[in-house]
């Protein structure tokens, strides 16, 4: 099929090819056959057969479950291992993710509380409901849906542990029946298993700087937003990209979803964080121009990445800007942090579609086709642009975090300067990148969860915020589980004298080799 032939209705055409209901776990024989959907659909439509990238990672098996009283219906939540309690029922007010409302628990065996208002946060549910005394958490869901839940606060890289108590979600009827009753048993027959997920790659040869536009397979549930369409739109767009001979690799991920080795906090993005570190180790990222991810773009388009990048966009319309990164999309763990230039293009979380995230009814009929094809024609003036960046929007930024800071900030930002001005803003982006570019959670895990958020210098954006009036308990760089600061505003403000000197000295040292 000639690429200038791609449009809207192949793009669904290939969507609803690609889609199966249920779920695609990393590692499992649904994955295998998902792969082989992707690679069939690619050599049809692009005449090219993709390489078969192996991916050692830790697969979560489930191989029963259930609750008494029995409800209408169940989902075991990942990664609840064997258990097996029975014992008094006890409901939980408010938001089980908040502490406070554990105040009253008197430690029942299972607990029994409404969905968190953020569905990610079952986690922190289950975590509070073990140090309260519960030994399982029964959730009462609106719609079946799949939480990941691990057994750490936090995002740690390194290996976690499975959530201490087995966490199953159940419609609200049957979850007020169990709380009225008083007793009930929650059982789970589940393991993990080391295994091996595959990426998929595929050059479409080309001219010039590499772009690569890749998407995740896995998915939970029913997974055509998040993220069938996104691999059907990533080969949309590495068709028109290579159709105008822009040097083009499209990439097809396992084990966003899950699957990092050892139950890690930071257990999403594995696979896409294994292929950019080989790329990295390999002395290949400089190579790279760009990579452009599709993640559950599918109205309420949000763009994240690259400022350089996304400069390119202005004034275009049909979408809003979430800067700098994306930290729950391949993009930002694997890609940035390999000094790639990155634009991610989600949903991520634009109304309607926290309701459907990681359900059944994540399904074709949910998709706004004009929306999910604007993402593909976003995607393709994106990297297009990864040719000719528009340096002068990073160096707004680094002035906004860095200029506005203490003075020894100000003095980061002239080295800064300094240094794109002899050696390029491309070589100075990919040196700091890997090191400064980071997820920081804005309070502690304990007491104040939310959303991550991605910004560049945490030490200096921390004292920027402070500066202007805003307060936190504490100050978290995600992943490295590192405090930035903590106690207050004063206390704060002590501790950041520190921090900032010792980002100065890393900025020098990531800088260093450029002016030789």
């Amino acid at each position: 099929m000639p690429v200038s032939r791609f449009g809207p209705g192949e793009l669904r055409e290939w969507a609803l090819r690609l889609w199966r209901p249920g779920p695609v776990v990393a590692g499992s024989r649904e994955e295998r056959e998902a792969v082989d959907a992707v690679a069939g659909l690619v050599e049809d439509v692009l005449g090219v057969r993709p390489r078969r990238i192996p991916v050692p990672l830790t697969t979560w098996r489930l191989r029963g479950g259930g609750v008494e009283p029995r409800p209408a219906w169940l989902r075991v939540q990942p990664y609840s291992l064997d258990a097996d309690v029975e014992g008094a029922a006890e409901w939980v007010p408010g938001d089980p993710s908040e502490p406070g409302s554990w105040a009253s628990y008197r430690g029942s065996p299972i607990a029994v509380a409404g969905e968190p208002g953020n569905p990610d946060e079952a986690k922190a549910a289950a975590l509070l409901a073990w140090e309260h005394g519960a030994r399982a958490l029964v959730l009462a869901c609106r719609r079946p849906r799949t939480i990941v839940s691990t057994g750490v606060w936090g995002y740690p890289y390194w290996a976690g542990a499975p959530p201490p108590v087995p966490v199953v979600c159940v419609d609200e009827e049957s979850a007020s029946r169990i709380a009225g009753e008083g007793r009930a048993r929650v059982w789970v027959e589940a393991g993990a298993v080391e295994s091996q997920g595959v990426t998929l790659e595929a050059d479409l040869g080309g001219s010039g700087p590499l772009v690569i536009v890749g998407a995740h397979h896995d998915k939970w549930e029913g997974g055509f937003l998040d993220n069938t369409l996104g691999v059907a739109q990533a080969v949309a767009a590495a068709g028109i990209l290579a159709g105008r001979g822009v040097r083009v690799r499209l990439a097809s991920f396992t084990a966003e979803e899950a699957g990092a080795p050892g139950f890690a906090g930071w257990y999403w993005s594995w696979g896409s964080r294994l292929y950019f570190r080989e790329l990295a180790r390999a002395g290949l990222s400089g190579e790279v121009a760009a990579y452009i991810n599709f993640d559950l773009a599918a109205g309420g388009l949000v763009l994240s990445g690259a400022p350089q990048l996304l400069a390119s966009l202005e004034g275009l319309g049909g979408f809003r800007v979430r800067c700098c990164e994306c930290p729950e999309c391949d993009s930002f763990q694997a890609a940035a942090w390999a000094g790639i230039p990155t634009v991610s293009i989600h949903s991520l979380w634009s109304e309607g579609v926290r309701e459907v995230y990681h359900t059944p009814d994540d399904e074709p009929g949910r998709v706004d086709w004009g929306s999910a094809w604007r993402a593909v024609e976003l995607a393709v003036k994106a990297a297009e642009s990864a040719a000719s960046p528009r340096w002068g929007a990073l160096a707004r930024l680094y002035t906004g975090i860095l200029g506005s800071g203490p003075l020894r900030a100000r003095r980061i930002l002239y080295l800064i300067e300094a240094t794109a001005a002899r050696a390029g803003w491309d070589r100075v982006y990919r040196a700091l990148a890997p090191r400064f570019l980071r997820a920081v959670n804005w309070g502690s895990y304990r007491y104040s969860t939310g959303d991550l958020e991605a910004v560049w210098f945490p030490e200096a954006e921390c004292a920027r915020r402070i500066l202007r009036g805003e307060e936190y308990d504490e100050v978290i760089v995600a992943g490295e589980e590192r405090l930035v600061c903590a106690g207050g505003r004063r206390g704060a403000l002590l501790q950041l004298n520190w921090a900032l000197a010792l980002l100065e000295e890393g900025v020098e040292e990531a800088l260093r080799g450029l002016l030789a």
